[in-house]
Formats: C-alpha cells, structure tokens, sequence
C-alpha cells in the first residue's frame, strides 16, 4: 500500500485503495459503527471527485492487535478512527495514555480521528459522572492533532459524517503528495542538460501526465453536515456536496 492514493487494477476498473483502521475496547460497538456504514461487508466502493476508492476497513479491539497489524503490514493504515463510549467515562479515559503511546507507531501521513460513539445515549445534563463532557474529548481530539466526531450505530446519526469526513481527508493527502512527488520528477527532469534551445515551454510540453481531477481540492466537511444516501452508478443521478461528487458502487 503506497502511501499516495495508490492505482489498483482488477482486471475491469481502476481504483485507489484506502485502508481504515477503527480501534477501540470491546463495548464501545465499533463493529455496530462499521456494519452501519457498511452493512455485512468488510469494504465500500465509492466515487470521488471522478476517481474510484475501495474502503476496506479492519476493526480492532486490543492494543496487541493493533501493534500485530500494524507490523505484518506493509505501510501504514491510511487512517484510523479511535472509538470510545460518550456514555462510558471509562473508555474515554483508557484513551488518553493510548493515544500518546500510538503516536510512535503511525507516520505523519495516517490521518487520525477521534470518534465517540453511542451518541443516542448522551444526556447533556450536568452531575452525570459517567458521561463524557464534550469539551474534554474536543480538547483531547485538539492535543493529538485529531479531528472529534460522534455518531450513534443505533439512530444512524455522524456515521456516514465521520467515515465520508476522514476518507475525503485521505484523499486529499494524496492528491497533495501526488503532486509533490510530480513536481519532483518534473524538477528532475528539468535539471539535466538540454540541447540547443531547447526553452522551459517545450520542457512542459513533455511532463507526465496526471488526470485533471487530480488538482481539485475538496472542501472540509463541517461536523454538522452529513453527505446525502449513496446510489450505484447504474442510477440516473448522483449526490453531491460542495464540490465532491461520489456515489457507492
């Protein structure tokens, strides 16, 4: 897995894998988040700014099985949603430590989200102990450099929010590094010695070709806003937001 979105063919279509990590103890209902987003499978393919993106998403529950998958694989995840319990003071607080001990074992490119689940069951009233406050998972979010969703597996409420938002993340990390990693090439290029007159024009004329799509930046999805129900392509029409257009094949 290159850590730009990589080109996968399998032997129809052309696509740009990105792999989620979604880690957090047992009962915060990491499985119920993922199967709510993607029902009874284990990956979602979408459509996104004309490029094609197969989701795969692995669940994880310990701290072992976090470091074991991260060792057999061989790159970083593109992006890992750490899950706590809003209604469970306990789980917020067992990641705390966690997220400092992580912070070794992903690179600067693996987008991070902190996600608090079971939002349905979020009161809001003061005096309740085992509550989270929502100020305090914003600033833990804050300090680890992570962006704060909540959701609900139940109500279907910031699931697709979240997941959409941390994609379009990746994405857009990898169209900035795609076109680092073009400049450089065409910058080398541009080194070596020329014949005759030879102008930095007819240089241009020859650079590598990247698809069009490529130079669009996608807006940030704000926390309140939720991208409309995905359609097959086979539909007549699609969704879109701001300036992103996907559907789910």
């Amino acid at each position: 897995m290159l850590r730009t979105n990589s080109w996968r063919n399998d032997g129809r279509v052309r696509f740009d894998e990105i792999d989620l990590f979604l880690f957090g103890p047992k009962g915060v209902g990491i499985r119920s988040l993922m199967h709510r987003w993607i029902p009874n499978q284990h990956s979602r393919t979408l459509v996104l700014d004309g490029r094609r993106k197969r989701v795969r998403i692995l669940a994880i529950q310990d701290e072992s099985q976090l470091k074991h998958n991260i060792n057999i694989s061989r790159s970083r995840p593109h992006g890992v949603l750490f899950v706590f319990d809003v209604s469970c003071s306990e789980t917020f607080y067992y990641m705390i430590p966690l997220l400092e001990k992580a912070k070794p074992i992903f690179n600067s490119n693996t987008i991070r989200y902190l996600v608090g689940t079971k939002r349905d069951l979020r009161q809001d009233e003061p005096g309740n102990a085992d509550e989270v406050i929502l100020h305090e998972a914003v600033m833990l979010a804050m300090r680890n450099l992570m962006r704060y969703r909540e959701s609900s597996a139940v109500t279907g409420e910031g699931v697709e929010g979240a997941f959409m938002s941390i994609i379009k993340d990746v994405h857009k990390l990898g169209l900035r590094l795609e076109t680092q990693s073009l400049m450089a090439n065409l910058g080398s290029y541009m080194s070596l010695p020329r014949k005759g007159n030879e102008t930095f024009h007819s240089i241009l004329e020859h650079r590598p070709s990247i698809d069009s799509d490529s130079w669009s930046v996608l807006s940030d999805v704000a926390s309140s806003s939720e991208p409309g129900e995905p359609r097959d392509l086979n539909d007549s029409d699609t969704h879109t937001t701001s300036d992103t257009e996907w559907t789910s094949l």
